[in-house]
């Protein structure tokens, strides 16, 4: 059903080109405004960059202008040749991948017909002939190399004009803030209309090169163009990892050595790392993000085509509807053009107060023009009424309901933006309590800044699951690829649902042990990611901060500003860890469908798909705002502006450096794991949609295997066998907490150990990153428990393995309370002031209860997931639900919410924690300060205050936890029904395991590493190790890994009766 549109094909071919080249010419417009401003002097007399007034202040009066502008001069030219010789290398490591996996994208796609030649009935109208697949499998070839060249080009051009204009900012500064705001935004300007504009033409350009060949079958020519998206997406992947790696390992050396040892200011010349870090800041926020951002737009952009091309849209050939997403993309470029000239030349700043508004502001007056420009666009290129493709059926909708789409993604992004900025800025009282935590030293200041982050998760994935909700009842999937057009966050979402249109699958049904264990794998990608990508910085700062070290130490005059220091080698090692460690999580992303497609079928892939996207936006919003509020909490210090903030400072305090100590462990959080993991839930999904022929065709082979090999005869034999995994689950718990096993000590928490040698923010960046790879042979092993039981005995087995676990439970509680009792007698025999030999006694008892303890949370964990699983399922069972299908909007709005309910327990656990300690230190040292001989051991402490002040912080905050986990089952099955309820409870476990898992391991092995360089090791260790303050973080890790347990449970057994 479709009627004829305003916009005929005619003017639709001409106005899309057109805006592409209207945002080519305003881009070189800005630039050649930027130009303006020289970074050399004129050799006609005339300096100052062509003005007559003053550049140089009244504090520069000394200075010689012409000498200013030539160092300027020479330091642009120092970041631009290291950041252009890194993109190149770079380059040229990424050229050897495209053309390997531009091939392996052949093979797969030219293997699915045998390479055949014969044109093939079409896939969703079998009455009509399609080119044959080896013309898919040639044209999404083509169709990846462009996509990839021109995110290439993207990130290079960003980066150029990048290093073109840092200089001239500077020099602009000097006559005010508003000249530096126009330079800067105007540069901005030009990577942005670039970017939008060259990826709409080249895009446009290829679909109508593509159609030569393709003619009339659409469906081929929209299917082989999403090799474009997935091109795009693997070159930002690398990109952004790459690039971050690069930055941050610089960043964090610099920060460390020169702010927090040296004293001395972030860019200063004399520090070793500074050109590095600021080569750093170009290719890796500016390269990678204009690589990532293009990846965006591709991947939105093909999933919305392809979806449109298997419904009325593509049956009945109706081009200027089928351009619908290009179009809009048009209109943004023009809508942009407009809200630039409200900074550039209507609103002018005149103090440092307006920036930000100023900025905000651009934000809302695009959102409003664009929401008038999208009415418009629907109104003439859309029929009033068509049908849709709807996972095996069609949905009739109007022109007015895709109006409705994209606006509320378009508001939705707004609303994140804003949220964003409310816990990311130091105008708020979120970042001024990170800041004020700082009071109490960097232990406190990280506790806080990880709640922050955590909390802040909860209204951006309220307004995801409302903007998902409201587009997907309204037009189907292509109402979601309308969304991700309006906000890119959840583009994955509407290649998530090419990818299940393409491969055939009519329900991902969580209830099927396939999907499930795709989906809880698919949910700890995120944390492998993660461990790989901030393990990398951490490795790679603790290089840079000993380069920094030697050189202030070993160069004569460096710190006096008589001797320059060596630049180069510090460029070297951050360029060579980005080279290498860039290729492991690389491989990781784009080898994981591959693999889940081919070995386990495209109802794993989709569940892992699921898995990830739910998972990864909570820990990329969380990473990202975490380091985000620490670095302005920094800021908010150094600047001073308030009475609070000058109590805290000034630079060189022990408040300021507990801050410079968050923001760098925040670095890796917020330039590197967390973008990068936009791109993982994207990038996974383009390329399932882009393979899903093959996987539909010829995927699963594991499990034909497996279905063929799983008889009745080993069920009493499996089913027992996977009651065993939980024990596993403890077993490398163990292992990769304890400080000593059987005598072989651990290298995991050797490496925490390690890092302390640097100090406390690479011990906690190692840290982090050790508690989210231990994750993964977790996960694994209960995910083949769930198959395996699930398969033989279908829920009754997931009971059964569950009942096996706990039936010792009293041992496994023995085993774990052995370890307070034994760390409780240790304080006595502290405090009783017996001897040494006791302590020494107590101390090694203590020690192995912390392998203990790690045994017990193992346990405790392991149990938890499986009964939760039973429990979903007697749940399931009883409230008659046939199918929790991910498809359908309200069971994939429960997912989401379920998935961010650990961050939210776990923002409140921490933050009450964090609480209670700085009331705690401040006790602490009130009355060391005000108790005479106290030190001396000639007065006791008063610890009934210390004891009320945990008993209060106790009793007041653990209600508002208790009472999310209480009420929230109660709120969703009443108000929202059954199949969102099921949702919520799927999404809570997969997620809430991963925190649990990762929370306790990251707590023991900061406990056992402290405990390694004290104890274990104390005959070398101790000469060449700082023994750090990191203890204060175990303490609320371990009760935020216990209680974290306890979300998994308790949100089901609310509802499995």
């Amino acid at each position: 059903m479709a009627s004829s549109v305003l916009l005929g094909e005619t003017l639709t071919q001409i106005l899309i080109p057109a805006a592409a080249l209207v945002g080519i010419g305003f881009a070189l417009l800005q630039w050649f405004l930027v130009s303006k401003v020289k970074v050399s002097p004129e050799l006609d007399g005339v300096t100052n960059n062509g003005y007559s007034d003053r550049l140089i202040e009244d504090e520069e009066e000394n200075v010689d202008a012409a000498d200013v502008i030539t160092k300027c001069a020479d330091i642009q030219t120092a970041i631009s040749v290291g950041a252009t010789s890194f993109l190149f290398t770079q380059y040229k490591y990424l050229g050897y991948f495209m053309s390997i996996f531009g091939v392996i994208i052949f093979l797969f796609l030219g293997s699915v017909k045998g390479f055949s030649t014969q044109s093939e009935a079409c896939t969703y109208n079998p009455s009509k002939l399609c080119k044959p697949a080896l013309a898919n499998a040639v044209f999404s070839t083509v169709a990846f190399w462009l996509g990839a060249l021109t995110s290439v080009l993207s990130g290079f051009l960003g980066m150029k004009i990048a290093t073109f204009a840092n200089a001239r900012t500077t020099l602009e500064a000097r006559k005010g803030v508003g000249k530096a705001f126009i330079i800067a935004f105007r540069s901005g300007a030009v990577m942005g209309f670039l970017l939008a504009a060259n990826g709409l033409l080249v895009l446009y350009i290829s679909i109508n090169l593509f159609r030569l060949y393709y003619g009339d079958d659409w469906e081929g020519l929209y299917e082989s163009i999403t090799g474009y998206g997935l091109g795009g997406s693997s070159m930002a992947l690398f990109g952004r990892v790459g690039g971050g790696i690069y930055t941050k390992a610089a960043d964090v050396g610099a920060d460390l050595v020169g702010k927090v040892e040296r004293n001395i200011p972030e860019d200063d010349p004399r520090n070793p790392a500074v050109i590095a870090d600021n080569v750093g800041d170009n290719v890796g926020d500016i390269a990678g993000m204009g690589s990532d951002l293009f990846g965006s737009y591709a991947e939105s952009t093909c999933a919305a085509l392809f979806v449109a091309s298997i419904s009325s849209f593509g049956t009945s050939h109706d081009y200027s509807a089928m351009s619908y997403p290009l179009i809009i993309s048009s209109m943004g470029i023009v809508v942009c053009l407009i809200t630039t000239l409200f900074a550039t030349d209507i609103f002018e700043i005149k103090n440092v107060s307006e920036i930000e508004p100023s900025l905000k502001r651009q934000l809302l007056i695009s959102t409003v023009l664009m929401t008038v420009g999208i009415a418009a666009v629907s109104l003439v290129s859309l029929p009033s009424e068509f049908t849709l493709f709807n996972f095996g059926s069609t949905k009739t909708v109007k022109n007015w309901y895709l109006f409705f789409c994209v606006s509320i993604g378009l508001w939705a992004g707004l609303a994140i933006g804003y949220t964003t900025e409310y816990y990311t800025s130091n105008a708020y009282s979120p970042v001024q309590d990170v800041a004020d935590s700082c009071r109490t030293g960097a232990a406190t200041n990280v506790i806080f800044g990880l709640a922050l982050g955590y909390k802040s998760v909860i209204i951006p994935i309220f307004a995801i699951a409302i903007a998902i909700y409201v587009s997907f009842s309204l037009a189907a999937m292509y109402g979601i690829a309308g969304f991700a057009i309006g906000s890119a966050a959840l583009v994955s979402l509407a290649l998530f649902g090419a990818f299940v249109s393409r491969a055939g699958i009519e329900a991902v049904d969580v209830l099927t042990p396939k999907v499930f264990i795709g989906l809880i794998v698919g949910a700890m990608l995120p944390y492998w990611f993660s461990a790989m990508t901030m393990k990398s910085v951490g490795s790679a700062a603790l290089k840079m901060v000993e380069e920094v070290r030697r050189q202030f130490n070993s160069i004569p005059g460096l710190m006096e500003g008589r001797a320059k220091p060596d630049y180069a080698t510090c460029v070297k090692i951050s360029t060579d860890a980005s080279l290498k460690e860039m290729v492991p999580p690389g491989a990781l992303v784009m080898l994981t469908p591959l693999i889940a497609g081919t070995f386990f079928g495209v109802e794993t892939l989709a569940g892992v798909l699921a898995g990830s996207l739910v998972s990864g936006v909570q820990v990329a919003i969380s990473s990202s705002n975490t380091g985000g509020a620490w670095d302005n909490a920094k800021k908010y210090i150094e600047a001073g502006r308030s009475d609070h903030a000058r109590s805290l400072g000034p630079k060189g305090s022990d408040p300021h450096k507990a801050a410079v100590i968050g923001d760098t462990i925040g670095d890796p959080l917020k330039d590197t794991s967390g973008p990068s993991l936009n791109i993982l839930i994207k990038l996974m999904a383009v390329e399932s949609l882009v393979f899903a022929p093959f996987f539909a065709a010829h995927g699963g082979i594991l499990f034909k295997w497996l279905s063929g090999l799983l008889g009745d005869m080993l069920t009493q034999i499996l089913i027992p066998a996977a009651a065993l995994v939980p024990y596993w689950v403890c077993f490398v718990t163990m292992v990769k907490v304890s400080p000593e096993v059987d005598g072989v000590t651990n290298n995991g928490h050797n490496d925490v150990a390690d890092s302390c040698r640097t100090g406390a923010a690479t011990n906690v960046i190692f840290g982090l990153a050790l508690g989210y790879k231990y994750v993964i042979i977790p996960i694994f092993s209960i995910a083949i428990a769930i198959y395996v039981s699930f398969s033989l005995a279908a829920m009754y087995g997931i009971a059964v393995a569950a009942l096996g676990m706990l039936s010792t439970i009293a041992t496994g509680f023995a085993i774990d309370a052995y370890g307070p009792i034994s760390d409780n007698a240790g304080g006595i025999a502290e405090m009783a002031g017996m001897s040494h030999e006791i302590r020494d006694r107590t101390d090694a008892l203590d020690a192995a209860g912390n392998t203990t303890a790690a045994i017990g949370k193992g346990f405790a964990i392991g149990s938890a997931t499986l009964v939760s699983l039973a429990l979903f399922g007697a749940f399931v069972s009883r409230a008659g639900i046939e199918a929790v299908d991910v498809l359908t909007p309200k069971v994939f709005i429960g997912l989401i919410v379920g998935a961010m309910l650990p961050y939210w327990f776990s923002a409140m656990t921490m933050k009450t924690v964090g609480s209670a300690a700085l009331k705690m230190v401040e006790e602490f040292r009130r009355q060391f300060n005000s108790i005479p001989g106290l030190m001396e051991g000639r007065a006791e402490p008063d610890y009934a205050t210390c004891v009320k002040i945990s008993t209060d912080a106790s009793l007041k905050e653990m209600v508002p936890p208790g009472a999310l986990v209480m009420l929230t089952p109660l709120i969703a099955g009443t108000f929202f029904g059954v199949e969102t309820l099921a949702g919520v409870l799927a999404g809570s476990l997969v997620s809430g395991v991963q925190v649990a898992i990762s929370a306790s391991n990251t707590g023991g092995a900061w406990d056992n590493a402290k405990k390694y360089i004290e104890i274990m090791h104390a005959h070398w260790v101790q000469r060449d190790l700082i023994h750090t303050r990191q203890q204060s973080l175990v303490t609320p890790l371990v009760i935020l890994s216990r209680t974290q347990q306890g979300i998994l449970e308790h949100l089901n057994q609310a509802h499995g009766s």
